[in-house]
């Protein structure tokens, strides 16, 4: 069975894998921020989009720092390597910037806008059912934290890095990535362990007080959670 995650596989996939029950892939998240590099990098170099490639690796966390959190990445601009030309604090700013265009708007009031999101997950599903083999970038493939440039098709997610970095290398900015999220940590039976200071927002918005969330325990968890929400309602 292939399983494409849509729910924070950045996270969610880690875990499950650590119980031998890691999805295929995830979606979306640092993957919505390729196409807005590439259109900004294809705008300042004044080539066609289709021309610029981007390896990535990054976690969500990425996203809602507005590309404050760790993250590692490599731009061509036909085959030349341009990466130099945009130092990570103006990317950034350009990243985010092309984003918030894409989405119509510098914010929004409520949900956000899904449809980049739901497209993201809808080509690895494609990808998956038509073999594609097609070269992507995902989140949590085989259970690993955070996303990465994978070549994805029915039988195989392949992690697709470049030479110069190990996938040591792309995990461990992966998990320093998950810190700003707020994961401090996962241990190797499946426990999420909160920083010091999400286990604190915890215990101040909801008077929820725990920092280790055992995978086993997740059903209870969320019981009791619900019911913390319910009586701060009330």
């Amino acid at each position: 069975t292939r399983v494409v995650n849509c729910s924070f596989p950045d996270g969610v996939n880690p875990v499950l894998g650590k119980a031998g029950l890691a999805p295929t892939i995830g979606g979306g998240n640092t993957a919505l921020l390729i196409p807005p590099i590439k259109m900004v990098v294809a705008e300042k170099l004044k080539v066609p989009m289709q021309t610029v490639d981007v390896s990535f690796v990054g976690h969500h966390s990425v996203v809602t720092t507005g590309m404050k959190a760790p993250y590692w990445v490599r731009i061509f601009a036909d085959n030349r390597d341009v990466t130099g030309m945009f130092p990570k604090e103006k990317l950034g700013a350009l990243g985010m910037e092309a984003r918030s265009r894409g989405m119509g708007s510098t914010g929004w009031t409520g949900p956000p806008p899904q449809q980049a999101t739901a497209s993201c997950f809808l080509r690895n599903v494609l990808a998956i059912y038509f073999d594609k083999r097609e070269l992507l970038h995902a989140s949590g493939p085989h259970g690993l934290q955070g996303g990465y440039p994978v070549r994805l098709s029915y039988d195989n997610v392949d992690v697709v890095l470049p030479e110069e970095l190990t996938l040591k290398e792309a995990t461990q900015i992966n998990a320093d990535g998950a810190k700003f999220d707020g994961i401090e940590e996962i241990k190797s039976d499946g426990t999420l362990v909160l920083t010091d200071r999400a286990a604190q927002i915890m215990r101040e918005t909801l008077g929820y007080d725990r920092q280790e969330y055992p995978l086993e325990e997740t059903t209870t968890i969320a019981r009791e959670l619900l019911e913390t929400v319910k009586n701060r309602k009330a």
